[in-house]
């Protein structure tokens, strides 16, 4: 199912969705300076996957033959969820949140056989609830799941973590809330040094 709404039909619908959402005014121009302060820059290695809202397509900028966009264009693209910020318009197209397409965008990965892909997924976790908090959780973790299938079939190893019932526990049910970051932020610290330790 996954993989099907990867398709051009999948992308269609998408689209059609997209373009039907109201336009948010509110955006992230902030990260966008943050990251341009850091003198980020395309190398070759670098990808960031983001949704063309009217096509419904994704685009991993940094790609061979993606659109031009500075590091933190693309950036500032791939964090816009589209139900709560504007669309980023690069080069006259608008783009929204990569998770749109999917929760990890791990097949857009330029490995194959040989390469070790690790995948941090924090919309996913060890455990789910019934409420759309869990749905999300469960939904990344099958779209994860799929993609990591994708690239052991290419060859490569892949490894993935999502939040453990402690991490998930501090980030809450509104992942957008700011205020909790910091405890967030030394959850996952903590569970960093559980997973060195195992």
């Amino acid at each position: 199912m996954a993989l099907g709404l990867a398709a051009p039909g999948g992308a269609v619908v998408r689209g059609a969705l997209l373009r039907r959402l109201p336009q948010p005014t509110q955006t992230l121009d902030g990260l966008k300076r943050h990251v341009a302060s850091s003198g980020a820059q395309f190398d070759g290695r670098l990808r960031v996957t983001a949704v063309e809202r009217q096509s419904g397509r994704r685009v991993v900028f940094g790609s061979p033959g993606a659109p031009a966009a500075t590091v933190a264009e693309a950036v500032e693209a791939s964090c816009t969820v589209p139900w709560l910020f504007a669309p980023v318009l690069i080069n006259g197209r608008e783009y929204v949140d990569g998770g749109v397409w999917s929760p990890t965008n791990m097949d857009a990965a330029p490995a194959g056989r040989g390469a070790h892909v690790l995948c941090l997924n924090p919309t996913a976790s060890l455990t789910t609830t019934g409420d759309l908090i869990g749905v999300v959780r469960r939904v990344s973790r099958s779209a994860a799941t799929v993609e990591t299938l994708a690239l052991r079939r290419r060859g490569a190893t892949v490894t993935t973590f999502g939040p453990s019932t402690a991490a998930a526990s501090e980030m809450g049910l509104n992942l957008m809330d700011r205020g909790r970051s910091k405890a967030v932020l030394a959850a996952g610290y903590r569970q960093g040094l559980e997973i060195a330790e195992a």
